[in-house]
């Protein structure tokens, strides 16, 4: 019996172990972001491998926000009826699921926003989509907290069990967070306590609107690992913050499309190869909001380092690509199989996504191309 295998209480939800699925994008919602068998049928098989919290790919709180395709939508009233019968069929397998809330911003894709303009805090020069990106009035941000509450009101009353509230890896609320993408002069641009602002209020109105009760989490950055963009410092600052207005959780990531090899998505992550990157900063932001569950992600590839992280890194530890490359991994953790994850941080199942239709494991197939470009 290890540490991985104790239950944890996030407000009235009681999760079985500290395991947790962390969000990414599986490529099997329709193509209007309505949720498939097909989506339903992995995210069952993620329950059924054991972890304790499967947190959905990132879904879209706003038309303007998506970012790549057959991403799942919780942006309107009429998908509740088919987000609860997704939320009843992985509870009937015993699944305790939070839905990851976010948008693109800047990073959305215009083929896939219906026309509307690309939200982004400021528009600089050099970005991809320039010409389609507007910066976003005072306005637009009320409108924006308001798109993020309802969602997560939806979420609520659609069955599922918690949510998650995406500022990372250099999507909307990220880009308010960072310097190097937020050059405003107004109450939302400047100063740390300024550029967290916006998130600050998507959280106060998501507590609002879902209770007290209801557990809200939230995915920061602990570095943008990018010249000019968010730091430690001001990150860890925004984390106790989050702590100090009652979030349930905080899950601990790093990097943007920009950051190169420390980006979201570091390639050549093995067991004992580059292990763990981005617990020294979890283990700080836990010591500084003690009592607040802290998740740990970013290349967790074996048993051995998941359960001495819980000794003094984190609460919980989150893994996405072992996942789709294994799916039954925790359950083999939890029964005391000391193994690594096969998973060999090749990004390939992410174009199985782009190319086939939702995210598989294609180990050892080689190919040139670019996940973070095909998403553009």
């Amino acid at each position: 019996m290890t540490r991985l295998n104790q239950p944890l209480h996030l407000k009235s939800l009681a999760v079985s172990n500290r395991i947790v699925r962390s969000a990414t994008w599986e490529g099997l919602a329709a193509k209007d972001g309505a949720p498939t068998a097909a989506l339903a049928a992995f995210l069952g098989r993620l329950v059924a491998g054991g972890a304790g919290l499967v947190i959905t790919g990132f879904a879209f709180v706003h038309p303007s926000g998506r970012v790549a395709p057959q991403m799942l939508g919780v942006e309107s009233e009429q998908r509740v009826g088919d987000l609860r019968r997704l939320a009843e069929a992985l509870h009937h397998t015993g699944g305790k699921i939070a839905v990851q809330l976010s948008h693109g911003g800047a990073e959305a894709k215009p083929t896939l926003t219906r026309g509307c303009p690309l939200m982004a805090p400021s528009v600089l020069e050099g970005m991809k989509y320039r010409r389609l990106v507007v910066e976003m009035t005072p306005g637009d941000v009320a409108g924006m907290v308001a798109a993020f509450a309802a969602a997560a009101h939806r979420v609520r009353t659609s069955g599922f069990d918690a949510v998650q509230i995406q500022a990372s890896h250099g999507y909307l609320l990220s880009q308010f967070l960072s310097p190097r993408t937020n050059r405003r002069t107004d109450a939302y641009g400047g100063s740390i306590r300024n550029r967290s602002r916006f998130l600050f209020e998507v959280f106060e109105a998501v507590r609002g609107r879902v209770g007290n009760d209801f557990p809200v989490m939230v995915k920061v950055n602990a570095s943008d690992f990018v010249d000019g963009g968010l730091e430690f410092k001001d990150a860890l600052w925004v984390m106790t913050e989050l702590a100090r207005l009652g979030a349930d959780a905080v899950e601990v990531s790093g990097g943007v499309a920009a950051s190169g090899d420390e980006g979201p998505m570091r390639t050549n992550i093995r067991a004992g190869v580059h292990e763990a990157y981005l617990a020294p900063f979890a283990k700080k932001v836990r010591e500084v909001v003690a009592g607040v569950p802290v998740i740990t992600v970013g290349g967790i590839r074996s048993y051995e380092v998941a359960a001495k992280l819980l000794e003094s890194a984190a609460d919980m530890v989150a893994l996405s690509r072992p996942l789709i490359c294994e799916p039954d991994l925790p359950n083999r953790w939890l029964n005391g199989e000391a193994i690594d994850s096969a998973c060999i941080s090749c990004n390939r199942c992410f174009l199985s996504g782009f190319k086939k239709g939702g995210v598989a494991c294609l180990k050892g197939l080689h190919s040139e191309e670019d996940p973070w470009a095909l998403s553009k």
